[in-house]
């Protein structure tokens, strides 16, 4: 994988913790990244956020609400080398101990995002959204809640278009080292959160591995002289896959290069190395 989403303990159980409502919790901003992801065909690992990030093209740490010095330490020291690391709402609030920083949001990680954050509060309607950077950004729209970003040094990519929020940075990004930070304030529905993941995916070059139709999932692994590509059908019709080569099934022998797949079904392909 070239993409990871990171999640810690620490950041779940001081969310748990603190007197937000449940929509304000991190696990589902990061199923929304990682769904629209996969439906991208973009391999993910899923990592503590003081693992080694060196592999990964992408790094997306969604409401990294809690942030030690290992931490701050690890991502700093990502971005630096060359990597590109997506923050997003209600990032570097406390430490390991529940403490909020004497800087403002994201704490440790405010000067590689090139922003402060002076609050952040619910959304009672849903946000719109202006972006010449962003293609598809402004049909969609964000709820929940939403940072309220001083860009700073930082880059805006996309405002908020409505209410009272009118004008504000919703989306940021800054040049870190020789790697890039970006920053998303508010918490995006599905067209937005394609869009983003789309244009990430262009500025660091990710390819999902193959293309396939809407509801159907491709992933691979490889083995000594083998290599494996699992195709998912989650709908309850078939669907025809075209291979840009030859494969065998795995089950049957069959060498294929369209691949029909029956309903809530699977394919199993295999290639020799």
């Amino acid at each position: 994988a070239e993409t990871a989403i990171l999640q810690s303990y620490e950041t779940r159980w001081a969310l748990n913790a603190a007197p937000m409502p449940n929509e304000f919790q991190g696990i589902p901003e990061a199923v929304c990244f990682h769904n629209a992801l996969i439906r991208k065909n973009i391999g993910i690992d899923g990592l503590d956020p003081r693992e080694d990030l060196s592999p990964y093209r992408l790094v997306i740490a969604p409401r990294l609400f809690c942030v030690d010095e290992r931490i701050a330490a690890n991502l700093k020291r990502y971005v630096e080398r060359g990597g590109t690391l997506c923050l997003t709402a209600a990032s570097g609030v406390v430490d390991e101990f529940g403490k909020s920083f004497d800087d403002p949001r994201p704490g440790p990680l405010k000067e590689m995002a090139g922003i402060e954050v002076t609050e952040l509060l619910p959304v009672h309607q849903p946000l719109a959204f202006l972006s010449a950077s962003i293609p598809g950004l402004e049909s969609a729209s964000a709820s929940v809640m939403a940072d309220e970003i001083q860009a700073g040094s930082a880059r805006v990519l996309a405002t908020i278009k409505n209410g009272w929020r009118t004008g504000q940075p919703a989306v940021t990004v800054h040049p870190f080292g020789r790697g890039t930070v970006y920053y998303v304030g508010v918490l995006f529905d599905e067209a937005g959160m394609d869009a983003f993941t789309d244009y990430l995916c262009r500025q660091t070059k990710i390819q999902g591995l193959m293309q396939t139709p809407a509801g159907v999932s491709a992933h691979e692994r490889m083995g000594e002289g083998i290599k494996l590509r699992f195709l998912l059908n989650y709908t309850e019709t078939e669907k025809v896959v075209s291979l840009q080569e030859p494969w065998t099934d795995l089950l049957t022998g069959e060498t294929v290069s369209h691949c029909a797949i029956a309903p809530v079904d699977l394919r199993i392909l295999k290639r020799t190395l």
